[in-house]
């Protein structure tokens, strides 16, 4: 929502979105990032943990680069001084070319955020197998606590990750998004445009307290809203890209 707003203020003053480069992260705050993943969970490890496995596909400087393994691509995000965070690219950044209208970019990359150390912690899970998810008949992780079989080893580590590395009554979360917009105005004078946005969580809320909670759900409350207030006769589900929804929204 914020970066459409950017892009609505760039095209209101004449000028053209060139690139936009944009990576989102929900996190634990830094002080609760005490793990070797330096991650926890806030919704289903299984579903988390599978959007590693996934190829990306993004546009860079007009070409499309190769696939390979996700964890390969990881680089510093060292512009979001003081948070110590690693990016890579996230699922289909390819498709927001025209979600956005952004006819004129040349890169367009959404990605993920994590803590550095993440990736090099998924790429051995890889490497040792627990990331397999064919059929396993028998599994067993090095702990005291004995984990569940899920019948394979993705599935198992997943279901332990949900036990060990959920967030605790009195510990609160981060949520750390970074957009760079590169515009070219009608002088051909060129900017990078920063829209950043850190959100912390409250401690002993519990869930209720989590910043995903609150930047997940605030725009779904904010949205019903609209329309039961008359937005809209339609019960739809809104893309985020609509600017009518958006600009309120973020406001």
């Amino acid at each position: 929502m914020l970066a459409m707003e950017c892009f609505d203020e760039t095209y209101a003053k004449g000028g053209k979105v060139i690139s936009y480069e944009s990576y989102t992260g929900g996190l634990p705050a830094p002080e609760y990032a005490d793990n070797p993943l330096r991650y926890k969970f806030s919704w289903s490890p299984e579903a988390a943990m599978t959007t590693v496995l996934n190829g990306a596909t993004y546009l860079k400087d007009g070409e499309i680069p190769p696939g390979g393994a996700l964890m390969d691509y990881a680089h510093p995000m060292n512009d979001l001084v003081g948070f110590n965070l690693e990016g890579y690219p996230n699922r289909d950044s390819t498709s927001y070319k025209d979600i956005y209208k952004l006819k004129d970019c040349h890169t367009v990359i959404r990605g993920t955020l994590r803590y550095k150390g993440f990736t090099k912690v998924i790429k051995a899970l890889i490497e040792l197998g627990f990331m397999d998810q064919s059929p396993h008949p028998k599994l067993g992780l090095l702990s005291d606590k004995k984990a569940k079989l899920c019948g394979n080893p993705f599935s198992t580590l997943s279901t332990h990750f949900s036990d060990i590395l959920a967030y605790g009554p009195n510990e609160r979360d981060l949520i750390v998004m970074s957009h760079q917009i590169g515009v070219e105005w009608p002088d051909k004078r060129r900017e990078l445009k920063i829209v950043r946005l850190v959100i912390y969580g409250e401690e002993g809320k519990g869930r209720a307290g989590l910043a995903m909670s609150r930047t997940v759900g605030l725009p779904a409350a904010i949205a019903a809203l609209m329309v039961l207030n008359g937005w809209s006769n339609l019960y739809l589900i809104l893309p985020c890209h609509l600017l009518a929804y958006c600009l309120p929204a973020v406001k």
